[in-house]
């Protein structure tokens, strides 16, 4: 079976000699589906994105997208990124930033409308505002707008969420789930925060230190919207929480 992302015995390692980055990664995330990565700072999450987007080239093992290997997806437009800062070009106008990302990603079929993308992401009255005369929040905005702007089936998020105040974060994390409905791509999201993790996805991967390996996967088996204060959602995040203990560092929000 070939739909959607598979990743089998993925790892990655740097330098000389080499130090491990990635492990063994092994896992399949169904077409239309959403799943996060969370783990300690270091464990490779970042990295898995990179080799999946075809940004970095893995040291053994296999990724594919319905089939098609990183390098084919690249060429094929078939990839959106968003990062944790929006790096929009500041010298052009929020409209313009999401039509140059259509201009030097052009693709087959037809691509979403603009003035429409920015108002799925409530910012149709600051279309011709500049980056710099937004919040940061309204950037984060743009730059969903700019990632929706090729029509990509496969998106690669890492923690484009991670600046914002905790209420701007919430408010665009419900935003962004309607538009993935709506949009139905498969989404792998890196993220440290895991309430924001169970939140947003149908699985979570947690990652060892590194070298990353998958300690465990969580199913997120709850309707949507979901009660952050329910038992079964704190059932959840206590699951990936002892997932995640003997983690070394205090970056991991639980």
């Amino acid at each position: 079976m070939t739909a959607g992302l598979r990743v089998v015995s993925l790892s990655k390692s740097y330098g000389d000699p080499p130090v491990p980055a990635l492990d063994e990664i092994d896992f399949a995330s169904p077409s239309g589906s959403f799943t996060a990565v969370v783990g300690a700072s270091g464990s490779g999450k970042s990295t898995l994105l990179r080799i999946i987007g075809g940004l970095t080239v893995a040291s053994s093992g296999q990724v594919t997208m319905d089939g098609l290997a990183p390098d084919e997806l690249r060429r094929r437009k078939a990839v959106g990124w968003m990062a944790q800062r929006p790096a929009l070009l500041p010298w052009r106008r929020v409209i313009d930033n999401v039509t140059l990302a259509q201009s030097i990603n052009p693709r087959p079929r037809t691509l979403p409308d603009p003035d429409q993308l920015l108002s799925m992401v409530g910012l149709a009255e600051a279309a011709l505002a500049y980056p710099g005369e937004l919040s940061g929040g309204m950037q984060q905005r743009a730059a969903l707008a700019r990632t929706l702007a090729i029509g990509a089936p496969l998106w690669l998020m890492d923690e484009p969420f991670s600046s914002l105040d905790e209420l701007t974060r919430e408010t665009l994390a419900d935003d962004l789930l309607d538009i993935w409905a709506s949009a139905t791509p498969t989404v792998v999201w890196v993220t440290h925060h895991i309430p924001e993790a169970v939140s947003l996805a149908d699985r979570l991967l947690v990652f060892t230190p590194r070298p990353g390996r998958i300690a465990g996967l969580v199913e997120v088996d709850l309707p949507r919207p979901r009660d952050a204060t329910s038992g079964a959602f704190q059932s959840v995040v206590r699951e990936a929480r002892q997932l995640l203990r003997g983690a070394p560092r205090a970056e991991v929000v639980a």
